[in-house]
């Protein structure tokens, strides 16, 4: 069965608003999901696993490390919600019981040495890897 085009960019606009965390607004009487944006962030964070590597300096306060991520394929995920009823719920329930097909990748994080502290800019070089998975997946809802 083909979607209109408005029905897809909603779809679009509706997966991407829960999975960035960015879901309930007080203000606003329409939801995206019954979670906070906090709760909604904190389960992405669960669905994400994290490996440190070796770190390799390159001055005595600057370098990076290599980051083994775990992370669930955003990809397989929307395309199998945009098929359900309410693909919001859908990826919610499939985050929360923890159902979906992952993906494996090595990104680099930066690390600086501060007050004699190594401080692995982690969460950094996640978010632009999710970024890019996030565009990704979005594109090919778009292409179906």
């Amino acid at each position: 069965m083909s979607r209109g085009l408005g029905d897809v960019y909603k779809r679009q606009l509706l997966c991407t608003t829960l999975l960035w965390g960015c879901g309930k607004s007080e203000s606003n009487t329409e939801t995206v999901s019954e979670l906070t944006p906090k709760e909604l962030q904190k389960l992405n964070e669960e669905c994400i696993t994290v490996k440190t590597g070796e770190t390799e300096m390159d001055t005595e306060t600057e370098g990076t490390v290599q980051l083994s991520v775990e992370f669930p394929d955003y990809k397989s995920l929307y395309l199998e919600a945009n098929e359900s009823e309410n693909p919001e719920e859908f990826v919610q329930k499939a985050l929360q019981q923890k159902k979906f097909k992952t993906c494996k990748t090595e990104i680099t994080a930066r690390v600086t040495v501060e007050n004699g502290e190594t401080v692995i800019y982690k969460e950094e070089a996640i978010n632009q890897l999710l970024e890019k998975e996030f565009t990704d997946a979005i594109n090919a809802l778009a292409e179906e």
